[in-house]
C-alpha cells in the first residue's frame, strides 16, 4: 500500500456563519481509492439543512499533488445556535477537472455548541460501480458518524 506524503491531514478552517455565538466544529474525513492529482484533483463539499434543503455551505477544495487520501477537512462556525439543533446533510463529491469521478457520499450530522462532530465518508469509483451492474444512485458513498 502506498504511503501518503502527508498523513492525510488537510486542515481548512471555514466559517459557515456569521456571529459571536458558541463555536461548533465538523471534522470531516474523506476516504477514496484515488491518486491525487491524476484521478482526483478536488473535493466538492455541500452542506444543507435536512428539514428544508436550504444550502448552508458549498465549496470546492483543490487537492495538491502531495496530498493523498484520506483527506481531512475541519469546518467550523462561530454561530452554532443558527444551525443547531437542526440536522445537516454533508455531501462530498470527488472530482477530476470538474467532473464527478465518484458517486457523492453523504452523512447527516447535528452540530453542538463547543463540540467537535466527526464524520467519515467513503467514496467508490464510478467505474467499479458500473462494472458491478450497480447504478450511481443505488450505491452512494458510505458515510458514518464517528462520535461527538
Amino acid at each position: 500500500m502506498r504511503r501518503p506524503l502527508f498523513p492525510g491531514l488537510l486542515l481548512l478552517s471555514l466559517v459557515l456563519g456569521l456571529g459571536c455565538g458558541p463555536a461548533a466544529d465538523l471534522w470531516l474525513r474523506v476516504e477514496a481509492p484515488f491518486v491525487v492529482p491524476g484521478e482526483c484533483d478536488s473535493l466538492l463539499v455541500h452542506v444543507e439543512q435536512t428539514k428544508d434543503g436550504a444550502q448552508v455551505y458549498q465549496r470546492s477544495f483543490p487537492l495538491a499533488s502531495a496530498q493523498q487520501f484520506p483527506v481531512t477537512l475541519s469546518l467550523y462556525t462561530q454561530d452554532a445556535k443558527r444551525l443547531a439543533p437542526a440536522a445537516l446533510r454533508v455531501t462530498v463529491t470527488a472530482q477530476l477537472r470538474g467532473t464527478a469521478v465518484a458517486a457523492p457520499g453523504s452523512a447527516e450530522v447535528t452540530l453542538h455548541d463547543d463540540q467537535v462532530t466527526q464524520v467519515l465518508i467513503k467514496l467508490a469509483r464510478l467505474s467499479s460501480l458500473r462494472r458491478s451492474g450497480q447504478t450511481e444512485r443505488a450505491v452512494p458513498g458510505h458515510a458514518s458518524g464517528l462520535g461527538h
